[in-house]
């Protein structure tokens, strides 16, 4: 049943409804995307929201959900598409959507377990501002992606700004975390070339 989506499928131009519906076909597993990761592994059962009314909060692409199990929590994670840049004005979209879902579950905290929320961003480039890349090394849960259309298809990349901004930890940042009992080899740190998602 899993299909890898080609170029004759796609044309040379995606709209961003035609990429929603190749990302919720595969959040589905209808088909699987090169280089977008498995959003789904080891949870019982998953449903794919689109254009998710939010309120004042605005209108979620793509909301994924994921019930938990005995040995997990409830797992949703946001998904914004854009057919062009993701930058700052896509990052705060997305924060604004996981905040409006943050309030509406803690209506029910007690009740039910709070779940993990993930954010994603999807766009054909990613903004070079500073700015933009340093915040995404702040905010945990966030992952950015790319997508690229060539004659093999769509294919889908990782742009982790974590590893790009902590392969050299500062002097004096060395200095803190050795104290803490963290070891840094040669003023880098342990698996720092790593992105945790």
């Amino acid at each position: 049943m899993n299909k890898v989506v080609n170029n004759m499928e796609l044309g040379f131009e995606i709209s961003e409804k035609k990429l929603e519906d190749i990302v919720c076909e595969h959040l589905n597993g209808y088909i699987k995307l090169d280089g977008l990761r498995d959003l789904c592994p080891g949870y019982l059962e998953n449903h794919v929201y689109r254009q998710l009314d939010l309120g004042l909060y605005g209108r979620a692409d793509i909301v994924n959900v994921q019930r938990g199990s005995l040995v997990t929590l409830p797992k949703i994670t946001i998904i914004e598409l854009k057919k062009g840049r993701v930058d700052q004005a896509s990052l705060t979209q997305v924060m604004k959507y996981k905040a409006g879902l943050k309030l509406f579950i803690e209506r029910f905290d007690g009740i039910i377990p709070f779940p993990t929320i993930e954010t994603i961003l999807i766009g054909g480039d990613i903004s070079s501002n500073e700015d933009f890349q340093v915040a995404q090394t702040a905010i945990g849960g966030l992952s950015v992606y790319t997508y690229s259309i060539d004659n093999g298809g769509i294919s889908f990349l990782d742009n982790c700004a974590r590893s790009r901004y902590m392969s050299k930890t500062p002097e004096k940042i060395s200095d803190i975390l050795n104290f803490c009992g963290y070891e840094t080899y040669g003023n880098e740190p342990c698996g720092a070339d790593r992105c945790s998602v």
